[in-house]
């Protein structure tokens, strides 16, 4: 018997806050997509250059993100991510939580571009 697949993220938050207003979901969907991608991109780019200021930055900036779709593989890693990018060295640790983050992060954008539509 298999387990039960737990989903990567949850609406709840964002259709609470839309009070049924279906235009409201899809203007946060695609502001989370871009923003999201954007961001992931950003960090990856810049601990690959060493910059771990802009790493620290743009995982603060995923931080609301994470927390209100509920993305719970990655809420911890984006905390230890803006933790670990003040030490401004790259790590194995650091490098590995980043490639969760860039993997998790673009599952999640791609589930969300097929369910609504963005």
């Amino acid at each position: 018997m298999s387990e039960p697949v737990t989903p990567m993220y949850n609406m709840g938050k964002i259709l609470e806050m839309s009070r049924g207003n279906n235009d409201f979901v899809k203007k946060m969907v695609e502001l989370t997509i871009s923003e999201s991608s954007n961001s992931k991109q950003k960090i990856v780019e810049a601990y690959d250059a060493g910059d771990f200021d802009t790493v620290k930055y743009y995982a603060h900036r995923l931080k609301p993100s994470i927390i209100s779709l509920e993305i719970n593989d990655l809420r911890d890693e984006v905390v230890q991510i803006e933790a670990l990018a003040l030490n401004g060295q790259k790590t194995p640790e650091l490098q590995g939580m980043i490639e969760k983050l860039d993997h998790v992060l673009g599952l999640v954008i791609d589930n969300l571009k097929t369910e609504y539509n963005a």
